[in-house]
C-alpha cells in the first residue's frame, strides 16, 4: 500500500507497506520511499516516517 505522509511542519513525504510477499517472512511496517525518474521506486526499508505525522 503507498501512502502520503502530512507531517507537523507542512513538509510531505511519500511511505510504502508491504502485507505479503510469497514465501518470505517480512516485517509489517511502513517505510519511507521516493520515486525518481532515473530509478523508479526507491525503497529506504530503514528510515520509518518520524514526529508529527499523519498518513493521507
Amino acid at each position: 500500500m503507498l501512502y502520503n505522509v502530512l507531517y507537523g511542519d507542512g513538509k510531505r513525504g511519500r511511505a510504502i507497506e508491504v502485507f505479503k510477499m510469497r514465501g518470505e517472512n517480512i516485517r509489517r511496517v511502513i517505510v519511507l520511499m521516493d520515486i525518481r525518474s532515473s530509478e523508479g521506486i526507491v525503497v529506504f526499508p530503514e528510515d520509518f516516517p518520524a514526529g508529527d505525522h499523519k498518513f493521507l
